[in-house]
């Protein structure tokens, strides 16, 4: 019989090891008997180090037949007894998980110690609350915000204070408001003309400044608010085309043409042009010099996807001036990491309250291209290689304070499955210490089999929350959240509410 119990133990560990994601893990096991069920919250805070917390369940000794035991995915962090009390020990993040001895049952909770006495290298403060829970709002193509170009102020107001009180609703904390499309903005930039999915034509008069007042909205009803920019992106295929002379005279494409590639019918600014990254630079300057922004973000668009391809998109000019004897691979790659670091810098100099995060393409590379890459995936997109966003060296190099990957494939994926991807991020950012929130595909509930059910996005967090590292998620976008796709919200609501 103890030979079954320590078998049984055994299997029990390995199952944590492999849940947790965690490359040094250590267990604090305790043991009594009864059933357990989750009572309440799925995380906790802990800023003292004399706090203590009751593990949310409730035991039911009906059943004396079934050992359950309690265990920290990091002791260094956090400890808990046999009775489900957690103590914190040190900065950092654990999951605490109640689970029968067979592995059955498991309940998790995550737990963050935030000591503010600590030594380490100052946090921003808003990497130091609970988890984020956000959403994106794009204003490209009026996906989000506004409904139609042209609106009244009066209009635009209703909108904006829709989003908002709906997003606080829902249990989220954030908001990532697309502040600059495409070459354009939404609120008086003293560099980019206005846009026209606000003003209906590019650099027509705005009725109002919409940050000024989105980010007042957004804060008084509790939310974070991220100001979002796409930095070299200047048209689709579609709109305004290659053509410069149709965008607004004031527009830096137009003014500098010089600056620009067509790339596929649409134009792009060239990162390889130190004059190019000094303008997205001066941005993001102007935006938190003017605007009480709790962060500065971007998407995943650098070098456009296909780029890749010889001689498709034409920066040899550019590489032949400043190439410097790096291939032409690394040599873009070098290009976006300067970007990345310039605007880190600038951000901190700028104001410390301020948090600059990258949301790129959820893969930097596969196992079968890289042996540090995601194991077991297919042939799939990877950042890396594809539009040349070495995302693990800022990670590494602590050049941004988040990363937010959009995963964007579900559980059951043959080609890059949801759950290999999220434990890759979470090993890396856990050892790095750089926060890691998760971009999660809600608008998939409208065309995507696999996520019309809500089960897939309620799996998805759920396994989220066993990993060594995930500070939160973020969902695009706002109206697949409004329409409650795959009942999203409601999903939203159970989960979020504590």
């Amino acid at each position: 019989m103890k030979i079954k119990k320590v078998f049984f133990f055994a299997i029990l560990f390995l199952l944590s090891l492999s849940l947790c994601g965690c490359s040094e893990f250590r267990n604090t096991f305790s043991g009594f008997l009864g059933n357990v069920e989750k009572t309440g919250k799925n995380s906790h805070e802990f800023t003292s180090p004399d706090e203590e917390w009751q593990m949310p369940v409730s035991v039911n000794h009906e059943n004396p037949s079934d050992e359950i035991y309690f265990f920290s995915s990091n002791e260094n962090v956090a400890t808990v007894s046999e009775t489900g009390v957690i103590k914190p020990v040190s900065n950092g993040t654990a999951v605490i998980t109640a689970a029968y001895l067979d592995g059955s049952d498991l309940i998790s909770v995550r737990v963050s110690v935030s000591f503010s006495d600590n030594s380490s290298e100052e946090v921003s403060e808003s990497l130091t609350k609970e988890d984020l829970r956000g959403v994106w709002v794009s204003t490209v193509w009026n996906i989000d915000f506004p409904s139609e170009s042209g609106l009244s102020e009066e209009q635009l107001k209703d909108e904006i204070d829709e989003i908002m009180t709906n997003a606080a609703s829902w249990g989220l904390n954030a908001v990532f408001f697309q502040v600059r499309p495409m070459s354009d903005s939404v609120y008086p930039s003293s560099i980019f003309p206005s846009s026209s999915f606000i003003t209906g034509e590019q650099g027509g008069e705005l009725p109002f400044d919409i940050l000024e007042y989105t980010v007042a909205a957004a804060h008084e009803n509790g939310l974070e608010l991220h100001a979002w920019i796409n930095p070299f992106r200047i048209s689709f295929s579609s709109l305004y085309s290659t053509n410069s002379e149709s965008l607004a005279e004031t527009n830096p494409a137009r003014l500098h043409p010089e600056y620009t590639v067509e790339f596929e019918n649409a134009l792009y600014y060239n990162p390889g042009l130190p004059e190019v990254r000094e303008m997205v630079v001066s941005e993001v300057e102007e935006i938190i010099n003017n605007y009480d922004v709790d962060g500065i973000h971007f998407d995943d668009y650098f070098y456009p996807s296909g780029s890749s391809e010889e001689g498709a998109f034409d920066d040899s000019d550019a590489y032949e001036k400043y190439g410097g004897g790096l291939s032409l691979s690394d040599w873009r790659r070098e290009n976006v990491n300067s970007l990345i670091k310039e605007v880190h810098n600038v951000v901190k100099e700028t104001s410390s309250d301020v948090v600059f995060g990258v949301s790129p393409g959820g893969i930097w590379a596969t196992k079968q291209n890289n042996d540090e890459g995601v194991e077991g995936l297919g042939n799939t997109s990877q950042t890396y290689y594809d539009v040349y966003a070495d995302t693990k060296k800022w990670v590494e190099d602590k050049i941004v304070d988040y990363i937010c990957p959009q995963i964007y494939w579900h559980i059951d994926s043959s080609i890059a499955p949801f759950e290999p991807i999220a434990e890759w991020w979470s090993d890396l950012c856990d050892r790095c210490d750089v926060a890691l929130y998760v971009g999660i595909a809600a608008y998939k509930g409208e065309s995507s089999s696999a996520y019309q059910t809500p089960d897939e996005i309620k799996n998805e967090i759920s396994y989220l929350q066993t990993l060594s590292r995930c500070d939160g998620e973020v969902y695009f976008s706002y109206s697949s959240l409004e329409e409650n796709l795959a009942q999203v919200v409601d999903t939203l609501k159970e989960i979020y509410s504590d």
